[in-house]
Order: structure tokens, then C-alpha cells, then sequence
């Protein structure tokens, strides 16, 4: 599983460097690259079921990556296996919501602003069925476990965030409630 979810953070990010799984989680593994001065952090999944009607297939994941330089956080990436229908959009149902990501490639990417609230369906949920069409007309389907992806956040956010995962924000936050005496 490294190997693919590496192949989607390298095609994003630093194109030298080298993975280490940092912990499984259930179905998801988390890991980081490192190239330099440059970390991703990141947690991957295969499906648990795939169906369409194609001949030849490449291997489908989801990610979710940290990329702590460039102070970007939890950013989901579908990783299909072959390449998307030119502007059409990636469903992904959690719990019976849709969540809809824009298409580039072989990736599917969530909206601008979206990212949070689709990790937050994630870690609430049991199960993810992404749907996306290929560039041939083809309808894929895929179901992932969400089972253990909470704990792999966490392991990421402490090995990118520092201080177990608490980020300057929520330290923030935890600082004014504190004055307010909550």
C-alpha cells in the first residue's frame, strides 16, 4: 500500500527523498516522506471492494497528507488507477452524504475549504464508497474501511505536528478557554 500512496505524495510534492511507515491502524497505514528539509506526513488505504466494468486497472487508494512546511493539513487525495473523465467530479459517500472532489488525472482532489469537513466525515464513519468515471466512460466504484483512521491522524499529527498533534491553533484555542475559565 506504501507504494502507491507514495507515488501520489511524490507526484504532488518532493520528487527525491525516501517513506517510513510510521504505524497500521486497522485499514489504514500512516507514513512519512521526508526529501530534504521537506516532511509529508501522510495515511493511506486500498479498497476493500472495487467494481466497474474495465478491462485494466491500476491500483486505487485514498490519502490524507500533512504537508507541515508549506503549512497545509489534512488534504484528501483519491488516487483512482487510471485516468479521470476531463471535468467531472468524484463522489464520495460517508453515512449516506455526498461529498464531491474536482478531478485531475488519475486524482481526485476535494474543493477549496473542503478538506476538513470531509476527514471529520471520515473519522465519524464506518465506511467510504468513492464513484468516479474514467476517461473511457467507465463507472468504478470503490468501498474503503474507515477503521482505524482516526489513530492514524493522530500518529501523523504527532509525528508532523509535534506535541501530540496539537497544532498552534488548537493551542490557541485551549490558551483563551483557559483565561475564560472553560
Amino acid at each position: 500500500m506504501i507504494a502507491a500512496a507514495a507515488a501520489v505524495v511524490v507526484a504532488a510534492g518532493p520528487a527525491l527523498g525516501e517513506t517510513r511507515l510510521i504505524s497500521k491502524h486497522d485499514d489504514w497505514e500512516a507514513s512519512l516522506r521526508s526529501a530534504g528539509k521537506e516532511r509529508t506526513c501522510y495515511i493511506s488505504s486500498l479498497p476493500k471492494k472495487s467494481a466497474g466494468d474495465y478491462n485494466k486497472r491500476g491500483e486505487a487508494s485514498v490519502i490524507v497528507a500533512h504537508w507541515p512546511k508549506r503549512k497545509r493539513w489534512a488534504e484528501v487525495t483519491v488516487n483512482a488507477g487510471y485516468p479521470y473523465k476531463e471535468k467531472s467530479e468524484v463522489v464520495i459517500r460517508i453515512g449516506g452524504v455526498d461529498h464531491r472532489l474536482f478531478t485531475a488525472g488519475q486524482q481526485a482532489y476535494a474543493y477549496k475549504g473542503e478538506d476538513a469537513k470531509l476527514v471529520g466525515a471520515m473519522r465519524a464513519g464506518a465506511t467510504m464508497i468513492v464513484v468516479g468515471v474514467s476517461k473511457k466512460g467507465t463507472r468504478t466504484v470503490d468501498t474503503y474501511s474507515l477503521k482505524g483512521i482516526s489513530a492514524a491522524l493522530k500518529a501523523i499529527d504527532t509525528e508532523c505536528r509535534g506535541k501530540g498533534g496539537k497544532s498552534k491553533a488548537g493551542k490557541k484555542k485551549r490558551k483563551a478557554a483557559a483565561k475564560r475559565g472553560g
